[in-house]
């Protein structure tokens, strides 16, 4: 009898640690599994919240050459500009505040938060420092009043004798 259960608990041992190795190699095996899943989903994750960036920095770049335009079409009245800056306002969801600095550093905006007036000063002499023809992105800036972290776009507008009228963002 006692070889018999010397022979029960040699193969009971080796099972135990048999099964033991394999139970550690599934566990090893799922848990690269569950992290390779966890990596493909955060990559996908990633280019999908790159292409929403890409495209919302696409809109408000072609809404800031649309107010260009229209500035350059209906010219300077400041009037003509609030109403078109309050209304485009109010029909997107990329911008919270619009602007116009004509040269005479008249501004016409649909805001009057202090942060994002002084931003826009800032602005309007950086880019008359560097000239170009590009829709500018300035750093995040947070608003005094609502205190929300934005950025600024804006682009300079020239008229057909290449003469600066100001900068629209």
């Amino acid at each position: 009898m006692g070889k018999l259960y010397g022979r029960f608990v040699a193969i009971t041992g080796v099972l135990f640690i048999l099964l033991t190795a394999i139970f550690i190699f599934q566990f090893n095996t799922m848990d690269r599994l569950v992290l390779d899943q966890i990596d493909e989903v955060s990559r996908s994750r990633v280019e999908d919240m790159s292409n929403i960036i890409g495209l919302r920095l696409s809109l408000a770049r072609n809404q800031i050459l649309d107010m260009e335009n229209f500035i350059l079409h209906f010219g300077q009245d400041v009037q003509n500009i609030q109403a078109y800056l309050d209304s485009k306002l109010e029909n997107t969801v990329s911008f919270s505040l619009l602007f116009f600095i004509d040269e005479n550093h008249k501004i016409t905006a649909t805001e009057n938060d202090a942060t994002f007036l002084d931003n826009m000063i800032h602005q309007y002499r950086r880019q008359a420092s560097n000239v170009t023809n590009n829709v500018e992105m300035t750093r995040v800036v947070a608003s005094d009043t609502s205190h929300e972290e934005g950025v600024f776009f804006s682009k300079e507008i020239y008229d057909k004798s290449n003469n600066r009228i100001g900068i629209v963002g």
